[in-house]
């Protein structure tokens, strides 16, 4: 479910803010204005020095806070329009992570499965999955 409501905007941005600071905050602000929208236009628009801007998009993309798509190249009477990325907003995600503490919870109370041999460690799952939410995205390389 879509939440496009002013209280539900605002209410991402703080949690964004709290959970990865405030150019993520004022990036994610933009593209809440904006809507799906190719990075020349978000750059304009936030003001942010570029160094800055790509290190939030990329945090902002690395949790899901924003989604991004490749829109390929279009061909038109005038001429071609390249390919380009447009990146859209996902509050849903954001407004998700106040349900953390919920599957938390849950991890802890229900781990039952365990290494063979040891006993199950409630705290240790709890932590681990903590430690997946924290950091978004992860790869893992063995």
């Amino acid at each position: 479910m879509a939440h496009n409501s002013q209280h539900a905007h605002d209410l991402a941005k703080k949690i964004i803010k709290d959970f990865l600071g405030e150019p993520a905050e004022a990036l994610f602000g933009v593209l809440l204005r904006l809507g799906r929208s190719p990075l020349p236009d978000i750059s304009r628009a936030c003001r942010l020095p570029p160094k800055l801007l790509r290190q939030a998009l990329l945090v902002l993309l690395q949790h899901n806070f924003v989604r991004a798509y490749l829109q390929p190249e279009e061909a038109f009477v005038t001429g071609v329009r390249p390919a380009q990325h447009l990146y859209e907003p996902c509050t849903d995600w954001a407004l998700q992570t106040l349900r953390r503490p919920a599957f938390l919870l849950t991890v802890k109370s229900e781990v039952t499965h365990h290494a063979a041999g040891l006993p199950p460690d409630p705290d240790l799952a709890q932590s681990v999955m903590s430690v997946l939410l924290d950091h978004g995205r992860l790869t893992c390389v063995v």
